[in-house]
């Protein structure tokens, strides 16, 4: 292939690129129907049980499972979910995981995920805090209602 050929075919692909409707944010506030919610952030998180709800705000550079049409490159993202499982689940959530007993009061991150369906995310326990020491992960555990916010990133 001579270096014009090629040079078209990388302008091609660019243009592609750039016209694709990748989004780079992913999030459950528009999306009413719970089991929708669900296998959606399926798709995107692994999961370790069945899920009863979710709420989600996903952001990654590299779009997400379903608009994907080329290999990813290097990911930035930053993931935050809260789900309710069944409470005899919860260890499957935290094997791996450290207790943290003390921790930032500063989290408006959960406060902003379920704008629209609060109701569904009462709790009134108050939460174990769990970290994956080397990783950019936290969860706060609300063990008598079931319901785990997570938090990941990476860059």
């Amino acid at each position: 292939m001579n270096a014009r050929a090629f040079l078209s075919i990388l302008i091609c692909l660019g243009i592609q690129s750039c016209n694709s409707n990748n989004s780079t944010t992913l999030t459950s506030n528009d999306i009413v129907d719970r089991s929708e919610r669900i296998n959606i952030l399926k798709r995107e998180v692994k999961v370790f049980s069945e899920l009863k709800d979710a709420e989600f705000y996903l952001v990654n550079a590299n779009g997400f499972s379903n608009q994907r049409i080329s290999v990813p490159g290097a990911s930035s993202l930053n993931y935050q979910f809260v789900i309710k499982i069944d409470t005899n689940d919860i260890s499957k959530w935290t094997e791996g995981m450290s207790e943290v007993t003390n921790y930032s009061t500063n989290n408006y991150w959960m406060d902003k995920l379920f704008i629209s369906r609060k109701e569904n995310w009462n709790v009134h326990s108050i939460p174990k805090v769990f970290t994956r020491i080397g990783d950019s992960v936290s969860m706060f555990v609300y063990e008598d209602e079931g319901i785990i916010y997570k938090k990941l990133s990476s860059n």
